[in-house]
């Protein structure tokens, strides 16, 4: 059936790997951190019976690996799951 979510998330990255390596004379061109923030929403859920519209609130996670190719460019990975008590 058809859906429709519509969100706004705010998030926070802390990158442990620049944490733990600030102290060191090496310059890594890697980093992975934890993402988290709250998270805040629409969704309209269509059903056979019924239709269910409800804002929400949540709590997205996640992980960020990144690595550096240069001055200006990073690429990044970063897998993510968003809890939601409905």
């Amino acid at each position: 059936m058809p859906s429709e979510y519509y969100a706004l998330r705010l998030e926070g990255v802390l990158d442990v790997v620049r944490l733990v390596m600030r102290h060191s004379d090496k310059v890594s061109s890697f980093g992975c951190g934890v993402v988290a923030g709250p998270e805040v929403g629409f969704m309209h859920k269509k059903d056979l019976g019924y239709s269910l519209k409800k804002y929400y609130v949540g709590m997205a996670a996640g992980v960020h690996a990144d690595c550096r190719l240069g001055e200006c460019v990073s690429l990044f990975l970063e897998p993510r799951f968003t809890f939601v008590p409905y």
